[in-house]
């Protein structure tokens, strides 16, 4: 659904791109066989210590807010949850109330969702509509964040109409994913370059064709970075999820790669055992569970599934407070046979299993942990193993980015 060009990017060649992904799956396919017939996983060069305030600390949070959720891009929406013009997604997660729409020309635009009155929420749903009207005094703007309509404009006589526009908010449309800086701006965000390495790959993904299932909100009572750091290790699988991911995820099988904060993970399966011990030649094709870190709070979760793929995206976010957080868990269709509901069932399945793992499993371990976060010894420190190398190298590039430093 490459519907621009200079904003989506160019659109590969179907053989070249399936050539692509079926050379990397097997790359990680052999990585993750070398690791689970040695009963390895990747592993950082030492231990790593971090102080609880990183977890518990208002000022941290501050920080975090203003460097990370305000300074850097996040995505907000794929394409396809905009896909006509008129089409709007409203985007509150990361504090400003942002409205994200797509205009007449197909482009997409982002503004403050704040009448420039006298600062009433503009738009309160995402129905598709060519005008927006201030459901206060009735300004009324078009598409491109014009004002188009003023009940009683003579009362405002002496004001550049043309000031009275919408605040515009950077956003590209890049590849399938519309990305936002969450603050009032108009630069360009050069979304290729922030993805550096990792972003050919993101490419690859086509996630412009994925087509939207269903969506849930998860909130916890533990600080975002525990939440993230949930998904970032194997470690904990055997013990924390026997009856359900442990029945199919190896423990603590993990590949590991890092592209500056960004990274990639894939898990060992317990269907691949056996065939670790056999030649290369006679290993089946690779059906893996690859997870992209988006820094600072994206991942993208992709699992065959069917004659398709299933892609989740969870975009994890601080709450008010150190010891809250809440996750927006999407998922998308990517392929697959027909279009009726029947056919979508099995990604409603997976979406609700991740949902009763990832909530009352993963997140409530998360809000046990939180809670004795507060009453901790001064002098404790969380620690890292070498087997927790994600999480290392994600607490090392937060603190980083908001100049704390880590031992």
């Amino acid at each position: 659904m490459d519907r621009q060009a200079g904003d989506h990017g160019q659109s590969a060649d179907a053989g070249e791109l399936g050539a692509r992904r079926k050379s990397l799956a097997r790359r990680l396919q052999r990585r993750l066989m070398t690791n689970i017939a040695a009963g390895e996983t990747d592993r950082a060069d030492s231990v790593m210590a971090n102080d609880a305030a990183a977890y518990t600390d208002p000022r941290w949070l501050a920080e975090e807010r203003s460097r990370l959720f305000r300074s850097l891009p996040l995505v907000a929406a794929l394409s396809n949850d905009l896909p006509e013009p008129g089409d709007r997604v409203l985007f509150d997660e990361a504090g400003p109330p942002i409205l994200i729409v797509r205009g007449a020309d197909r482009k997409v635009r982002a503004f403050l969702n704040i009448c420039p009155h006298r600062a009433a929420r503009l738009v309160g749903d995402c129905r598709s509509g060519t005008r927006m009207t201030c459901p206060f005094h009735g300004w009324t703007f078009n598409l491109s964040g014009d004002l188009i309509g003023q009940p009683g404009r003579a009362a405002f006589e002496g004001v550049d109409r043309e000031a009275l526009g919408l605040r515009p908010v950077p956003v590209a449309e890049w590849h399938g994913l519309i990305f936002v800086i969450a603050r009032a701006g108009e630069e360009a965000i050069d979304v290729a370059a922030y993805l550096g390495d990792l972003a050919p790959e993101i490419a690859d993904l086509q996630l412009g064709d994925s087509r939207f299932v269903k969506r849930t909100r998860l909130d916890a009572q533990a600080n975002w970075k525990y939440v993230l750091d949930t998904f970032g290790e194997g470690y904990h699988v055997n013990v924390l999820h026997p009856d359900t991911v442990g029945r199919f995820v190896l423990f603590d099988s993990v590949i590991y790669d890092g592209f500056g904060p960004h990274h990639r993970m894939s898990y060992g399966s317990r269907a691949m055992v056996e065939d670790a011990r056999k030649p290369p030649e006679q290993w089946p094709e690779a059906q893996l569970r690859v997870i992209y870190l988006l820094f600072p709070n994206t991942l993208i979760q992709t699992t065959p599934l069917g004659t398709g793929r299933n892609d989740i995206i969870y975009r994890i976010y601080p709450g008010v407070s150190p010891d809250e957080s809440f996750t927006q868990l999407e998922t998308y269709r990517f392929g697959g046979d027909g279009n009726g509901k029947a056919d979508l069932q099995p990604w409603i399945d997976a979406h609700d299993f991740q949902v009763r793992v990832v909530g009352t499993e993963d997140y409530a371990m998360a809000e046990t942990a939180q809670r004795s976060l507060d009453y901790v010894p001064p002098d404790w420190r969380m620690i890292y193993g070498r087997n927790e190398l994600a999480l290392q190298r994600f607490q090392r590039h937060v603190a980083a980015a908001i100049g704390r430093q880590l031992d």
